[in-house]
């Protein structure tokens, strides 16, 4: 059971993280942006670690993107450091 204090730092620190994305948008593709955003909508905090888990077929349909553009886009978050 997360105390205010913790549900209040995971908040925050989603919004700082989802801030920043924004605000620097110009240093993602396209596809990158879309597969970013789109993991936000999904993102945890379970067990103090932030994840967020969508399939390459809801993934596709989200951002109408083929999945060769997704790899792509998701090696490119991986490389900047923003996922694993």
């Amino acid at each position: 059971m997360f105390t205010v204090e913790q549900a209040l730092k995971s908040v925050n620190s989603y919004f700082h993280l989802q801030n920043f994305i924004i605000e620097n948008s110009y240093l993602f593709s396209d596809t990158a942006f879309k597969v970013v955003l789109n993991l936000l909508t999904r993102l945890d905090y379970g067990l103090n670690n932030a994840y967020a888990v969508m399939s390459y077929t809801e993934m596709q349909e989200n951002t109408m993107k083929h999945r060769g553009a997704i790899q792509n886009a998701i090696a490119e978050l991986e490389k900047k450091g923003l996922l694993r």
